[in-house]
């Protein structure tokens, strides 16, 4: 026999529907061919869609663990979410916090909080025993990786610069006086 019967709440995914098998909902049991999940899998990557004016600052359109035509609008990554002001900030910067304070999300928690930065000043983070500026190439972290905040844990840590989005690597500059003719003539810039 090719079809077995189940509580209709019970999660359930089609593999294929056969013509020898067909299935029949009822009330309360569905007989049908399927795949059962004890546990229903969980959409772990999602990817978030920007849409001119359909969220709030520092949110991203995201689709939603259901119905796969529902979307939701949620934190842009590095940024965590603060339900006392219903928006999301970027962790390890000031955000809604006190002066000389930074977003910060503690690991097993999932309420942001704000906390003392040791270093008093926006965008810089106490790493390894010093003041470093996040997302700067080189510093503690070395030339090919930058000091940021990792998406999934919101710990700071090690980035290979090829993940970090928004790094900014600065040409080395040739020296020219401003307003002389090289200057103008653009010899003293250098072409990427």
């Amino acid at each position: 026999m090719c079809s077995v019967v189940f509580p209709a709440n019970l999660h359930i995914a089609f593999i294929k529907r056969s013509s020898r098998c067909p299935f029949k909902l009822n009330k309360n049991s569905i007989t049908l061919t399927f795949a059962l999940f004890l546990n229903p899998p969980q959409i772990t990557e999602r990817k978030p869609v920007k849409v001119q004016d359909q969220c709030p600052e520092n949110m991203l359109l995201y689709p939603d663990d259901g119905p796969k035509s529902t979307w939701v609008c949620d934190c842009k990554p590095r940024f965590v979410y603060f339900p006392k002001t219903d928006s999301c900030h970027e962790a390890f910067l000031r955000g809604p916090c006190p002066l000389h304070q930074y977003v910060y999300l503690a690991p097993n928690e999932t309420i942001p909080r704000c906390v003392n930065n040791p270093c008093s000043s926006e965008g810089l983070v106490h790493f390894g025993g010093l003041c470093h500026q996040l997302r700067t190439p080189g510093g503690p972290c070395g030339n090919d990786r930058v000091l940021g905040v990792n998406e999934t844990t919101f710990q700071l840590e090690c980035i290979p610069v090829d993940l970090v989005p928004f790094v900014i690597i600065e040409a080395p500059k040739r020296s020219c006086p401003k307003g002389s003719r090289r200057n103008n003539l653009g010899i003293c810039k250098l072409v990427l």
